[in-house]
């Protein structure tokens, strides 16, 4: 399979953030509440490096490739095979739904108090399944050729003279006769 270590990175990363998510939810203890809040942030910022790279590559591609946004970021159609498509949304899938499970489940428990919810930063690391599906796609992704089509005809531009009207010999010349 193509790409093992843009998946690897991925699944590690998920099994991290879902073995901190879990217990900083659960628990009301500082450090699951610090090591949540650094693992969040750590996995969101290598999100948004491989989304930046994934960008800047498919552009790149793009010259030759007919890319979408859906394609590279979500793996539509036959982007990628099977397997590499079941990881890469599976990890996605389960950041998202920990994310915002632990979000809310800490909301919840903090709903009467007036303190902030650190688990909310949690629903930031799905940026690491989006930047890593696009990297992935970017650079072993399957798309179809670049369709090229015709520049529209350019039209004349309009001289000063056009917006005159005829005077009335004019018309009388340009009649139908008959």
């Amino acid at each position: 399979m193509k790409g093992r270590g843009i998946i690897g990175v991925d699944l590690a990363g998920t099994a991290v953030f879902i073995v901190t998510a879990v217990p900083a939810a659960l628990l009301d203890q500082s450090w699951a509440y610090t090591t949540i809040i650094v693992v969040s942030m750590v996995l969101f910022a290598i999100g948004v490096v491989a989304f930046i790279l994934s960008y800047a590559t498919a552009v790149e591609r793009s010259r030759t490739d007919e890319i979408g946004a859906a394609n590279l970021y979500v793996l539509t159609g036959d982007t990628a095979p099977p397997d590499a498509k079941r990881l890469l949304l599976g990890a996605l899938i389960a950041q998202c739904v920990v994310g915002i499970g632990a979000a809310a489940i800490g909301f919840s428990q903090r709903s009467n108090e007036n303190r902030l919810n650190p688990v909310a930063f949690a629903i930031l690391v799905p940026m690491l399944g989006f930047g890593l599906n696009g990297l992935w796609a970017a650079r072993y992704g399957r798309f179809g050729p670049r369709i090229v089509s015709e520049p529209p005809p350019r039209r004349r531009p309009r001289r000063p003279a056009d917006d005159v009207p005829p005077s009335e010999p004019e018309m009388e010349q340009n009649a139908p006769h008959g």
